[in-house]
């Protein structure tokens, strides 16, 4: 498959996260309006459509890095949009200081530095490896507490930090990196999914996914203040 090709296959995919994100959104604001139980959202159930959420932006990232003509272009772009979401989120009192689109900058720019490298690791090989340490990772810095401030992007964080949304790159970074081996497994395959063609309206989401990704909240919660007051 040659770089650029959209493959509907994996729109869908992002197209699913996109409207799960916007639902687990919606829920998590009614639980600020006083709308629902905040209980609801620290169920199991809740956390783990959280997960399904989050690892498919990260993993369907790195797949993409795969495919994309410019990743340079790709990493700028995502830069720009994460330094506006931690400059509005601040101005509202609930900062992002590393959120998804930040891991996702980063990401992508690992790749686009390191490509030539990553790309002689053997896919399988890689995707194994990327996946033990992510697994490892996410048991590390969660558990660890520094007092040298400024180290909240690798994952090592001050007692009193916080991020409404916070993605570090240990251990997701890995996870990324994971997409990126499942996205030359891909490129390689012949598996005839890969040009299935799906109907316009389940991939137009997943294709709009950054747009919809930067709007959505605001509407959201604009909406619930209008209808629901303070």
């Amino acid at each position: 498959m040659s770089p650029g090709k959209r493959v509907d296959v994996l729109d869908g995919w992002r197209s699913l996260a996109v409207l799960t994100m916007c639902l687990w959104h919606f829920c998590w604001d009614l639980t600020l309006f006083g709308l629902l139980d905040r209980a609801a959202m620290q169920s199991w159930t809740a956390q783990l459509v959280r997960a399904f959420i989050v690892c498919s932006f990260v993993l369907l990232a790195g797949i993409s890095s795969r495919y994309s003509r410019s990743n340079g272009r790709r990493c700028l772009r995502l830069a720009l949009c994460a330094a506006a979401v931690s400059l509005a989120t601040a101005a509202v009192g609930e900062p992002v200081r590393f959120g998804i689109l930040h891991l996702l900058a980063v990401g992508t720019g690992v790749y686009a530095l390191l490509r030539n490298a990553l790309d002689r690791l053997p896919e399988r090989a890689a995707l194994a490896l990327w996946g033990v340490l992510f697994a490892a990772g996410t048991f590390v810095p969660a558990r660890v507490r520094v007092s040298v401030p400024w180290l909240w992007p690798l994952g090592l964080r001050t007692t009193g930090f916080f991020s409404a949304d916070y993605y570090p790159i240990v251990p997701w970074l890995f996870l990324f990196l994971a997409g990126a081996a499942m996205g030359g497994l891909l490129r390689s395959s012949r598996a005839p999914w890969l040009d299935w063609k799906l109907p316009r309206a389940l991939t137009w989401p997943g294709r709009h996914a950054l747009g919809i990704y930067l709007i959505h909240q605001p509407v959201l919660w604009g909406s619930l203040y209008l209808l629901a007051g303070p």
